[in-house]
C-alpha cells in the first residue's frame, strides 16, 4: 500500500469517505414536476435530491420522463449546491416538447395528412385557371359555397436535423 493510500485510509476513517461531485451519479427518477425531478441516487452516500433541474442538452427542448426512469445526476463545477439531472436510459422519455412547435404535435415523413380546401378557395383556383364553361367570369353554381374539396396524402420530405424512430 502506497503512502497516499495509507493517508487516504486514515482520512476516510476519521471524516468518512469523501464524495466526488465531478462525475455522474446513476439513480432513479422518483417524480417530475415541470422542469425539475426528485432523484434517488443508487449510492447511499449521496442524499436524495429534490427539485433538481432537468437538462436535455438541447436549448428549448423539454422532456417528460417516466417515474422509475434511470438517469444521472451531475454537479456543475463539482459543487453539491449545483445539481442537475440528464442522460436518460433508453425508453425513459415519455414525451419531448420542442419550444419551436409551441407544444403542437409534430408530423413526420411518411405520416398521412388530410388537406381540406374551403369552397371560397376552390372558386379562386377555378377563376385563376380560367375554367368557366362559357368563357366568361366564373360564377359558382348552386351548392358550390358549401362543397369543400378534401384530399389525402403522405408527407414526402422532412427536416434532416430532427429525426424519430
Amino acid at each position: 500500500m502506497s503512502l497516499y493510500d495509507q493517508i487516504a485510509a486514515i482520512v476516510d476513517r476519521v471524516v468518512g469517505r469523501r464524495i466526488d461531485y465531478c462525475h455522474p451519479w446513476p439513480g432513479t427518477i422518483v417524480s417530475q414536476s415541470g422542469d425539475t425531478v426528485d432523484f434517488s441516487p443508487d449510492d447511499h452516500r449521496l442524499p436524495d435530491l429534490v427539485g433538481v433541474p432537468i437538462r436535455t442538452g438541447v436549448a428549448g427542448v423539454r422532456v417528460t420522463v417516466a417515474n422509475g426512469a434511470r438517469a444521472r445526476a451531475h454537479f456543475d463545477d463539482g459543487s453539491p449546491a449545483k445539481p442537475f439531472v440528464a442522460l436518460w436510459d433508453l425508453g425513459s422519455v415519455v414525451s419531448i416538447d420542442m419550444a419551436a412547435t409551441g407544444g403542437q404535435p409534430v408530423a413526420r415523413q411518411g405520416d398521412l395528412v388530410i388537406v381540406t380546401i374551403p369552397p371560397s378557395e376552390i372558386v379562386k383556383m377555378v377563376a385563376a385557371l380560367g375554367l368557366s364553361n362559357s368563357g366568361g367570369p366564373v360564377v359558382p353554381g348552386p351548392g358550390a359555397a358549401s362543397a369543400a374539396l378534401q384530399g389525402a396524402g403522405y408527407i414526402s420530405s422532412g427536416s434532416a436535423i430532427v429525426r424519430s424512430t
